[in-house]
């Protein structure tokens, strides 16, 4: 069920959907909100942005027993790496490792996705 409100909606499921029926309806929630939809997905992998007036913080979370490569901005400051050490195109973040990344705040949040290879 959707219901509008506003500029916003409200969207409820009132099963227990399988993995394939829960990505249809929450790829459905974000292009409603306009927002865009990863093509792949990793349940160990946990990507969240949070921003400041001026710097967007990036935290990605690897809860995996093995590295997750990512695609990141280009020129992000990888703050748990030497000090200004910039990253890009792509991170290796190790089996239960994590990063911090810092880039100029942006109109739109940084998307994060996963890499097809470690290479």
């Amino acid at each position: 069920t959707r219901r509008g409100h506003g500029d916003g909606s409200a969207w409820y499921v009132g099963t227990a959907l399988a993995e394939d029926g829960l990505l249809a309806v929450m790829r459905l929630a974000l292009a409603d909100a306009g927002l865009p939809a990863r093509e792949r997905i990793d349940h160990d992998v946990e990507a969240v942005t949070r921003s400041s007036a001026d710097v967007d913080y990036t935290f990605v979370l690897n809860h995996g027993a093995g590295d997750a490569v990512v695609d990141v901005p280009e020129g992000a400051e990888d703050l748990l790496g030497d000090p200004g050490a910039r990253t890009g195109p792509r991170l290796v973040v190790p089996a239960l490792g994590a990063a911090v990344l810092a880039t100029p705040r942006a109109a739109e949040p940084p998307f994060i996705t996963l890499s097809e290879t470690t290479e």
